[in-house]
């Protein structure tokens, strides 16, 4: 950015930065052994050539949620070979992106900044999203990023996120080339439900995040996640029927396309992929995994065996459409007394599914 310098001109000031993961260090020295005792911190600066200051905004120790899959994503399943593509997870927001290049951060379509109440001056919270950019992704092969959890979702009607991509400078790519993808299930390779989308790019500009048409521009209905989880129970039985009289595993992977699964898809989503492996349950989900394939075929049926690289932006991921339908619930006591005989004294209780207090979330409730 053009700043004005203390000696009174006008000058171009950049800033960098840098990511440097812990795990990843060159050399130790001493006997240090990992990371449970550190107590110092240097930095050092050198091999300059002339005169340079250096102003530091921040200086921070970082964690993430979300962690780098280190394991075989691959079409194949005999192939485990892990691919070499480069790839990094990052942030891109608003308060430091919205001026990026080729293409600017806009919020997606329907999503607002948040208000801090605490706030006298009601300043609007940053708002993020995870980057994944991936360069050089061999043919069949993918890359992702995970967090673990431990949710029941049955009460959930629906699964979203925005997704928006763009091509890397120097790399070349074209729309439904590179497919984004989801995995929920109770591990991360053998018992999951997979959603797949062949990705339409972003073209390079200055985007107006004011405007819905350049907010659907940088987040296109086409990328956008957003199906009925009941997909996840229908590929379950239909593969359940499939491998009953064969010689087919339930270990295997069976998929289908989001238009032979349901006749009332949105025909933007036909060529969705849905796509389950192993005995994973809407009730037990443990793991969520996100990232990028180089799908041997691409939408048109082709394969062009080339490299790709692709950036990629996910943001709000969400569960919509959550069953309201409340339960109910009664004790009942009966005594009767039989005259000196004695005293018989009955007691019964029914509760239904979705029953439970006011102050009670979705997960809270009665299943049963």
């Amino acid at each position: 950015s053009n700043v004005d310098l203390a000696n009174g001109t006008n000058g171009s000031v950049d800033w960098y930065q840098f990511k440097i993961p812990v795990d990843e260090f060159k050399d130790t020295y001493g006997n240090i052994s990992d990371f449970t005792s550190i107590r110092f911190m240097r930095m050092f600066l050198r091999d300059f050539e002339e005169d340079v200051v250096l102003r530091f905004a921040t200086l921070d120790l970082v964690r993430d949620d979300w962690r780098r899959y280190d394991q075989s994503i691959n079409e194949n399943e005999t192939d485990d070979i892990v691919s070499e593509a480069g790839f990094d997870i990052t942030a891109v927001n608003i308060e430091e992106n919205a001026s990026k290049e080729p293409v600017n951060y806009i919020l997606p379509p329907g999503i607002d900044r948040v208000v801090d109440p605490s706030n006298p001056q009601l300043i609007q919270l940053n708002e993020q999203a995870i980057l994944l950019k991936v360069t050089d992704l061999e043919d069949g092969k993918g890359k992702g990023a995970y967090k673990t959890l431990n949710m029941d979702i049955r009460k959930y009607g629906k699964f979203k996120m925005d997704v928006h991509a763009e091509e890397i400078e120097g790399y070349s790519v074209r729309d439904e080339e590179v497919n984004v993808f989801v995995r929920l299930g109770s591990d991360y390779q053998d018992n999951y439900y997979e959603y797949e989308i062949p990705m339409r790019l972003t073209p390079a500009g200055l985007y107006n995040g004011d405007i819905e048409e350049d907010r659907l521009a940088v987040w296109p209905d086409e990328n956008r996640f957003d199906f009925k989880l009941r997909l996840f129970q229908t590929i379950k039985q239909l593969r359940n029927d499939a491998v009953r009289g064969t010689n087919a595993k339930y270990s295997d992977i069976y998929d289908l396309t989001v238009g032979d699964l349901s006749n009332d898809a949105d025909p933007q989503h036909q060529n969705h992929i849905v796509r389950i492996k192993g005995n994973p349950n809407l009730a037990n989900i443990r793991t969520v995994m996100m990232g990028v394939k180089n799908p041997t075929n691409d939408a048109t049926g082709m394969d062009d065996h080339q490299l790709k690289s692709v950036e990629v932006w996910l943001n709000e991921m969400r569960l919509t459409d959550f069953d309201e339908d409340g339960g109910w619930a009664a004790n009942l006591r009966v005594t009767t007394k039989l005259a000196d005989f004695g005293t018989v004294t009955w007691a019964g209780s029914k509760i239904t599914s979705g029953f439970g207090g006011i102050e009670d979330g979705v997960n809270d409730r009665y299943k049963d």
